[in-house]
């Protein structure tokens, strides 16, 4: 085994997934116990990362993940949390359709003003619950 050391911003955890996906033969193997046993080590702090790899790795083909390696770029969600988005969503139109219906049920006794300024209410709760 090697260390490889860049003085470089990071995240260790991204960087450890792009540098798996881009190299095969770093992603962790069967042993004989049929457990999986890592290949590489990906250690570091807020400016320096230290990789221990196989000697016979691609120092080529690492330096290039690395120095492509970006934490600052937002990571594209998880379909759980693009799940979560969704319900968080159906569940805020299903609160606009209810409080219409409320709405409709009182007839008179809200002017429409009132019902605007209710809807709306109702609608920026759900866009701050949603992120947006």
């Amino acid at each position: 085994m090697k260390t490889l050391h860049y003085a470089r911003i990071n995240d260790l955890s991204r960087l450890h997934d792009e540098l798996l996906s881009a190299i095969p033969g770093l992603r962790p193997i069967l042993n004989a116990q049929r457990q999986r046993e890592a290949v590489m080590v990906v250690q570091g702090r807020e400016d320096d990362i230290w990789l221990t790899v196989p000697d016979m790795a691609d120092e080529v083909t690492i330096a290039a993940v690395v120095q492509s390696h970006n934490p600052l770029t937002p990571k594209p969600p998880t379909a759980a949390e693009i799940a979560q988005a969704q319900a968080i969503s159906d569940a805020g139109d299903a609160l606009v359709v209810e409080i219409d219906k409320a709405f409709t049920a009182r007839g008179p006794n809200l002017t429409a003003t009132e019902k605007a300024g209710i809807k709306d209410k109702a609608v920026n709760l759900i866009a701050k619950a949603q992120g947006r």
